[in-house]
């Protein structure tokens, strides 16, 4: 059986959908070996792609050169493809570019089962940037590829909603994004330090709220500062111009309290979740963050807000809120360092058990086989 996975980037610039493609697909390869998967992906110049396990025989990648304009993602070869393919199943990640049309043409051409992962996409405050844009890519593809999916796939429930209002009709099947969970957590194990290191790490990008978290940071009191000092890593990659803003807002900041990392993959990244003393997330709009459950798996205690889709997380006591606000962003790092070093602790262990119980492959595997199971193997 062979499943065809259509998503419009495999590269780091990808918002962290690359990543969560790439990293699903290399385990559910490793545990099913006689599933043929194929991702199917565009390529431009002076991107470097995230890798799919080159061991596993039943995983491949294709990459597809895309024509101007960059935001629309339309490949003529990936389309012609599409008229040829004789997959069980067609998977697409992400919505509003071109890549939408290879699983319109196989359902139309073939009558193939497809599947959407909108991956946030449907998220109120997407829709509303740039909607007269949306409005019509809605009309040229995206309206049949919905009306005709078999199922659409959420990461929580809260994308769930956000799909429903959309689509009241759609038929909606949850699965979260999964981690490797470390067997010991060395950051249960550190010793208490002086300075607290906080760190966001992810796109830059006006969406995850960056400069009102600088804001919020600026807006401590230097005694409280004084009394539990601390440093925001500020670590991630994206349009040049924002990133030059962020840049220059903390050089115009107290810019003590700040380390602009920049872009940082691989070991060098986990290093620095596994170094820090808490991550923080006050976005406007998320799928369901990757860097949190990494985070996570390292112990690492998260301050987040609703948006993050993790609401269980927030209810039970695992994170903090932080809310969007700049006030309720400050209130909330406050709080956190003004917790006891029993507190921080009891947090962490709490962070790292949930997500060794919810968010391991083998669980998110077996879901993802049962949902294709259903439709096309």
């Amino acid at each position: 059986m062979k499943i065809d996975i259509i998503t419009p980037s495999l590269t780091r610039s990808s918002g962290g959908v690359g990543k969560v493609v790439v990293d699903v697909y290399s385990n559910i390869a490793k545990r099913n070996p006689d599933t043929i998967i194929e991702l199917n992906s565009l390529n431009y110049e002076d991107e470097s792609l995230y890798h799919a396990n080159d061991d596993l025989r039943n995983l491949s990648s294709k990459i597809y050169n895309a024509i101007p304009p960059k935001r629309l993602g339309f490949s003529p070869r990936l389309v012609k493809n599409a008229f040829s393919q004789e997959s069980s199943l067609v998977h697409l990640h992400g919505i509003w570019m071109a890549t939408t049309l290879y699983g319109n043409i196989a359902k139309s051409t073939n009558r193939t089962p497809t599947i959407i992962s909108p991956h946030g996409m449907l998220d109120p405050w997407i829709l509303s940037r740039g909607p007269l844009l949306k409005k019509a890519l809605k009309f040229l593809y995206e309206k049949y590829s919905w009306n005709k999916a078999n199922a659409f796939h959420a990461l929580n429930t809260q994308e769930a909603d956000a799909i429903l209002k959309v689509l009241p009709d759609a038929n909606i099947h949850i699965i979260p994004n999964g981690i490797d969970i470390p067997d010991i957590n060395l950051y249960l194990q550190k010793d208490t330090v002086e300075t607290t290191f906080i760190t966001y790490l992810g796109r830059l990008h006006e969406k995850k709220n960056i400069l009102g978290l600088i804001e919020a940071i600026n807006n401590i009191s230097q005694v409280e500062y004084d009394k539990s000092p601390f440093i925001l890593n500020i670590a991630g990659w994206g349009d040049p111009e924002y990133e030059a803003l962020v840049i220059d807002t903390i050089k115009r900041s107290k810019s003590e309290r700040f380390n602009f990392v920049g872009p940082i993959f691989g070991n060098d990244k986990d290093s620095l979740l596994k170094n820090s003393d808490a991550f923080i997330l006050p976005s406007f709009s998320e799928g369901l963050p990757l860097t949190i459950l990494e985070s996570w798996s390292y112990g690492v205690p998260v301050l987040m807000s609703r948006h993050c889709n993790l609401t269980d997380a927030l209810e039970n006591g695992i994170a903090i809120d932080t809310g969007t606000d700049v006030k309720d962003i400050t209130k909330s790092i406050s709080g956190f360092l003004n917790l006891s070093d029993r507190e921080k602790s009891d947090l962490s262990r709490a962070s790292y058990d949930y997500v060794k119980s919810k968010y391991n492959w083998e669980t998110v595997c077996d879901q993802y086989m049962e949902l294709y199971r259903m439709y096309g193997l």
